[in-house]
Parts: structure tokens; C-alpha cells; sequence
């Protein structure tokens, strides 16, 4: 009879883990947020139909931390829709994280 004992239940009980990401974690990681960023960038101007108040834009594209620079500004009189364009970003972002966990 072995001495060593071993309680592991469920998922630790595989043989080996794997190594999440290696190098290529941080750029995953990294366009996840830059992603979600964008998107709430987008969202929000197209939530206020490309208004010029929103400053400079190439087509319908904005820089994607634009919402960071409008929130500064606008976030006391526009609450809800800072709000809902965070929830976009914040969807996106986690899609791409989950993404790149399932992938692994």
C-alpha cells in the first residue's frame, strides 16, 4: 500500500495542467481591453448620432479611448449612457478574454 495519499477530487485530479497563455498572453489580454474600449468609443458616439462635440473622427471611427477623455467631461450629465456604453465594453472585453481561455 503506498503511503502517499492523494485526496484531489474533480479537475485537480488530471494528470497534467497545461500553461495558460505563455508569451502570447499579455497581447492577448491587452487587445481584449483595447477592444472593449473601442467598443464603448463607438457605442457611446453612436448613442449621440457622431455629434461634432465629440471632436475629431476619421469616417465614423473614433480613437478607442475617446470614451475615457468624453467621460471626463460629460459622465455628471450624461450617468446612463456612460453607463451603457461601459456595459458594451465591458462585453466585449470579457468575450475576448473568455476567448482566449477556451482556446487554451
Amino acid at each position: 500500500m503506498s503511503k502517499d495519499f492523494d485526496n484531489r477530487v474533480g479537475p485537480d485530479s488530471r494528470a497534467s495542467k497545461k500553461k495558460v497563455g505563455g508569451a502570447a498572453a499579455p497581447f492577448f489580454v491587452l487587445s481584449s481591453m483595447a477592444g472593449g474600449l473601442a467598443g464603448a468609443t463607438q457605442y457611446f458616439a453612436h448613442e449621440f448620432n457622431y455629434h461634432a462635440a465629440l471632436g475629431a473622427r476619421i469616417g465614423y471611427a473614433y480613437a478607442p479611448w475617446d470614451i475615457i477623455r468624453w467621460s471626463s467631461q460629460w459622465y455628471d450629465t450624461y450617468p446612463e449612457a456612460f453607463t451603457r456604453a461601459g456595459g458594451v465594453g465591458v462585453t466585449i472585453s470579457a468575450a475576448g478574454l473568455l476567448a482566449f481561455r477556451s482556446a487554451q
